[in-house]
């Protein structure tokens, strides 16, 4: 597996993986619907701010897109694709994009879009963990 950054022509395609892997859980079509606007990335902004990719084998398997404002970072997306899940690059995802935050300057992190709590081993990704020496401040496990 290697995480690099994504380019702004892969846009529609991260768009596709976001609404795959949201779909995956057992939500309503109406409401994946709804959804859409948050589950699209756009050029620009892969352009303003980090957005990593994961690859197997030369295929996008997952990604994250992260939003810094002053000494926090907070994940916008992070998105393994279904057939992927359960791999590891969830997790390779998340300890990049914390590595990442903290090597900017990022005292604290936070997940902008907690999960559904709907699918497998929901509660291991519940537990909250400190980035960092940030009082009160946590990212999602």
């Amino acid at each position: 597996m290697e995480i690099r950054r994504a380019r702004e022509e892969e846009a529609a395609a991260l768009s596709g993986a976001a609404r795959l892997s949201k779909a995956h859980w057992p939500y309503a079509a109406e409401q994946i619907e709804a959804w859409l606007p948050d589950l699209t990335v756009t050029a620009e902004q892969i352009a303003a701010h980090p957005t990593c990719v994961a690859e197997h084998a030369a295929d996008v398997v997952g990604f994250y897109h992260r939003l810094e404002h002053d000494d926090s970072a907070m994940l916008e997306h992070l998105w393994v694709l279904p057939q992927h899940m359960g791999n590891g690059y969830g997790r390779a995802l998340l300890a990049h994009a914390v590595a990442l935050a903290r090597r900017a300057g990022s005292r604290a992190a936070a997940d902008a879009h907690f999960p559904s709590g709907v699918g497998r081993d929901e509660s291991r990704h519940r537990s909250p963990v400190p980035c960092q020496n940030a009082s009160g401040r946590f990212m999602a496990r």
